[in-house]
């Protein structure tokens, strides 16, 4: 029997039933489950708003009295059953059958479900053929979810046992519940932690060594009451990947639908003057002059021939005659009804239609010249990994410098004891990169018979040049000098020239030189002062700040978030202002959040270093973390995030190939080890002496 190599599941927190859930995310996030072969739903706690449920019941339980065959307590008793089977239909109902998917409930009950909310869960449960139906109901609130993957292991579901604290950081919930569970378990580390209840969306790969992934909520969310800010579904695929097992993170954020929920729920059947009354209610629930005025508005004024007071609230009691418009007395407003709203029917082809997308693979601090760096595993990877990629981005320090008595400590590779040996040295690896790609997409494109010109652009990988501290001037030459002016003037040479050469080597010669330099002179990018880049038509921001780590894995990312988001706001360029992602580096540590701010969202991308240690960090007692991140990002035709996908490559120790291994895991080092190295280095890439 063949073993799995890989497996999926999505996963959903806080539906919040019944008070702000929405059938139609539930609907969606079935149709998400269907579309990508999940093998089951998680539902990291929080189903069952439990506060809700207990209030509803106790107004049914106020003036209970005895009968003549029953007691006041046994009529209670009787009561809740039956509002805990009512309950349980109703959520019967709201959780979609999906064929050959199950669904595994893990059960907040001390904060959000409460015992009243598990009660209902197992009602539903049995209504669902029990135990061997597609309900799996778990009480625990560090379940151990078991993936049908070789050698994986036991994955760990976390959710609060106490009510969190207000955190304006977005992984503040996450770290401090897995610090809680880490501290006090007995357990050893288990492959994979997912934290339910936080409402944010977070990717983690190494927290305490460990993959952890928070989840986002699954209602409309109108309070904050520790860190949440985001709406949504998680898709997570573990799968086989040479030596390791590589987890894919996948967020889709659903406020682009919630934000446009109340037009959609209007029917389509209904009159001119009918919708003219129900769209003035889209914005917001309203009083009624504010109705009128809006019904009398068009948007730049008032229209030529209002109606009169009489007429609109004539329409509004045929609307509530309808169903469609509630009147709410105790603060005198209308709104749609909110049972109209729960049902909006919108698909995932909706949802992602006209949908614009971005791929790259982002790489940060790759410090060539440091004796450390991973010189050999960042060539084995990254072509494979920018094979499909509209771009490779370097989020900056593409080398040592000599700043902190680099050259005397034995920080450095005696080759490349020098910024302008470093440049160098880190233009013509990144040449052999971007040509082993290049000679792989070419084998791809082959049968499509495109001109040659157009063969070019599309086998030749963008590349984008963010700069970082050690390239500047102060780590690595003297002052003036134009940052990685060597590096940038390297590629664009030896790009030009063997993407030329290459095209004479398979006889194909109805391009010049020089109109070969231009393609890839257009597919190398600087970034400039915006500190943003533009790839595939969608701006990306780009950021190296001069900051040190904190112990909140988000904070930086939040940071550089919301610079982009203030920065920019009044921008005369549009796409500046609707910046959707950024990456971020000089940390030495990865991570990947959604925060959003005034209904954008914006996915921050950190990735961590090409180097495996220095002394000066190993000082401070900082673990380095190494390797690339592959992005993929959806947006809508306004710009807006929808979904990404995002996986961490080059992690762990077992990924490092054997040229840096034998030097970066080596307890001794020698001058041999050094010398070798330098040498292999000096046959592949020739790198003068003086």
């Amino acid at each position: 029997m063949e073993q799995n190599r890989s497996a999926c599941f999505v996963a959903i927190s806080g539906i919040d039933f019944p008070k702000r859930s929405r059938k139609y995310l539930m609907n969606l996030t079935a149709e998400v489950a269907k579309s990508r072969g999940a093998n089951f739903i998680l539902i990291a706690g929080h189903v069952v708003n439990g506060r809700e449920l207990d209030k509803q019941l106790k107004l049914r339980l106020k003036g209970v009295k005895k009968t003549a065959d029953k007691s006041k307590e046994e009529m209670c008793k009787k009561i809740e059953q039956e509002f805990v089977n009512e309950m349980a239909g109703a959520l019967n109902e709201f959780l979609p059958v999906i064929k050959d998917v199950n669904y595994h409930i893990v059960v907040a009950e001390a904060i959000y479900d409460w015992p009243i909310g598990y009660k209902v869960l197992e009602v539903v449960q049995k209504m669902r053929g029990g135990p061997q139906g597609d309900i799996r109901l778990f009480n625990d609130p560090e379940h151990k979810m078991p993936v049908q993957l070789p050698g994986f292991g036991d994955v760990r579901v976390l959710v609060p046992k106490k009510q969190p604290w207000f955190y304006e950081n977005v992984t503040g919930v996450m770290q401090r519940v897995i610090n809680g569970f880490a501290m006090r378990t007995n357990s050893p580390p288990p492959p994979l932690i997912i934290v339910g209840c936080t409402g944010t969306g977070a990717f983690v790969p190494r927290y305490r060594g460990i993959p952890c992934i928070a989840i986002p909520c699954h209602n409309k969310l109108d309070e904050q009451l520790s860190a949440e800010n985001m709406v949504g579904c998680t898709v997570v695929t573990i799968a086989k990947d040479e030596k390791v097992y590589r987890i894919t993170w996948d967020p889709i954020d659903y406020r682009t639908v919630i934000f446009n929920e109340r037009e959609l729920a209007i029917p389509e059947d209904m009159s001119k003057a009918h919708r003219r009354v129900i769209r003035a209610l889209e914005p917001s629930s309203a009083s009624f002059k504010t109705i009128e005025f809006r019904v009398n508005s068009n948007g730049n004024g008032h229209r030529k021939t209002p109606w009169s007071a009489e007429k609109v609230k004539k329409i509004l009691e045929e609307l509530q005659k309808r169903h469609l418009v509630e009147y709410n007395k105790a603060q005198n407003r209308y709104a749609i009804n909110d049972a109209l709203v729960n049902k909006v029917n919108v698909s995932l082809e909706d949802f992602f239609k006209n949908k614009k997308t971005v791929t790259f693979v982002q790489k940060s601090c790759w410090h060539v010249g440091a004796l450390k760096a991973l010189y050999w595993s960042v060539l084995h990877y990254e072509p494979k990994l920018a094979r499909d990629v509209d771009a490779i981005v370097i989020c900056g320090d593409i080398q040592q410098g000599i700043s902190h008595n680099y050259e005397y400590n034995g920080e450095l590779l005696p080759i490349a004891n020098g910024p302008d040996k470093q440049e160098l040295l880190a233009g013509l690896m990144q040449t052999q990169i971007m040509m082993e790609t290049f000679v792989d997409r070419w084998e791809d494109f082959r049968k499509l018979k495109l001109p040659t010109a157009e063969m070019v652009k599309k086998c030749t990988v963008g590349l984008v040049i963010k700069e970082g501290n050690h390239d500047e001037s102060r780590f690595s030459s003297g002052k003036g000098a134009i940052i990685l002016m060597i590096f940038e003037m390297v590629l664009r040479y030896e790009m030009a020239k063997r993407v030329n050469q290459f095209l004479q080597d398979h006889k194909v010669n109805d391009l010049t030189y020089s109109q070969v330099a231009e393609i890839v002179n257009a597919k190398i990018i600087r970034v400039g002062e915006t500190s943003v880049a533009e790839v595939n038509g969608i701006p990306i921001g780009l950021k190296h700040p001069h900051q040190g780590k904190t112990q909140a894995k988000g904070a930086r990312i939040q940071q550089t978030n919301n610079f982009f988001m203030q920065a920019f706001r009044n921008h005369p360029d549009p796409k500046l202002r609707n910046i959707a992602v950024v990456g971020v580096a000089n940390f030495h540590e990865a991570a990947a959040i959604c925060t959003s701010v005034f209904g954008r969202t914006i996915l921050g991308i950190m990735t961590a270093c090409e180097l495996y240690d220095t002394k000066f960090e190993n000082n401070f007692n900082k673990v380095v973390e190494f390797g690339m991140a592959k992005v993929k990002v959806d947006l809508n035709e306004n710009g807006k995030f929808l979904a990404a996908s995002v996986q961490y490559s080059m992690t762990s120790e077992e990924e490092i190939v054997k040229e840096d291994a034998r030097i970066v895991l080596k307890n001794e080092l020698t001058t041999e080890d050094i010398s070798r190295q330098c040498l292999e280095l000096s046959k592949k890439f020739n790198i003068p002496w003086r």
